[in-house]
């Protein structure tokens, strides 16, 4: 399967629909609310640095500039990976892929 070229231009009305979406799955308000500010803050990064389609790269930059690329700190890695994680599910499947984060644990030797 090809990937699909999303322009930045068209992003608010994906984001719109991934909200309407998750609504529809079930997720908090709190938790939309803040996929979406995190999207939109992305799409006013993006039209300031004049990036014409929503990729890897430009995501890579918002997240950069956001100082959020701490990836040991689990609330950054989730606050910025994941709505971009569901907004290309969105895009791609036209729903969300489902994901649990679990803590890891040890076992000890008996």
């Amino acid at each position: 399967m090809s990937k699909k070229i999303v322009l930045i231009a068209e992003l608010p009305s994906y984001i719109d629909g991934l909200c309407k979406r998750l609504k529809e799955m079930g997720y908090s308000d709190g938790t939309i609310k803040t996929h979406r500010r995190t999207l939109n803050k992305f799409c006013q990064y993006a039209d300031k640095m004049q990036f014409k389609n929503f990729d890897s790269f430009a995501i890579q930059q918002f997240v950069i500039a956001s100082n959020a690329d701490n990836y040991d700190n689990k609330y950054h890695s989730c606050r910025y990976n994941r709505p971009f994680a569901m907004l290309n599910d969105f895009i791609t499947f036209n729903s969300v892929l489902r994901q649990k984060y679990s803590s890891v644990c040890s076992f000890n030797e008996t």
